[in-house]
């Protein structure tokens, strides 16, 4: 597995890049992705030592992570990681306590590659991104 992004939830696209513009290192930014099937819309940012985070926004009133953003816990909400054998790496993760929150969807912002999350032993989650080509 090789780390990809620190999946951050926000209001919206632009309230998340406001909060790393003017609070952390300058960072190069990616356009904002919408994904009907997940219910979010993405964008990712990166510093100059490599470290990508991920913003996701709700598209709709349903999505996700509006449970996070109505609480306000697990606004810092995943880390995800990307691998070359999705099938046998999930296999893998379930054998070792790890709980998927849904069933593999294709995302728009890995141009449809499959991305499962899953609650962690430890209690955190972990997004698992399906690895075809270049991420």
């Amino acid at each position: 597995m090789k780390f990809h992004h620190i999946g951050v939830v926000a209001d919206s696209i632009r309230t998340g890049i406001n909060y790393f513009e003017t609070s952390l290192p300058k960072m190069s930014t990616s356009i904002a992705i919408k994904d009907p099937e997940l219910a979010v819309e993405v964008c990712f940012l990166e510093d100059s030592s490599g470290l990508r985070f991920e913003i996701i926004a709700p598209l709709t009133s349903e999505s996700p992570i509006m449970n996070a953003l109505g609480k306000r816990q697990n606004i810092l909400n995943h880390l995800a990681y990307s691998d070359s054998d999705f099938e046998e790496k999930l296999v893998a993760l379930r054998r070792n306590g790890h709980i998927p929150l849904g069933p593999p969807k294709p995302a728009v912002a890995f141009d449809g590659s499959r991305v499962v999350f899953l609650l962690s032993p430890l209690g955190f989650i972990l997004e698992l991104i399906e690895e075809v080509g270049q991420l």
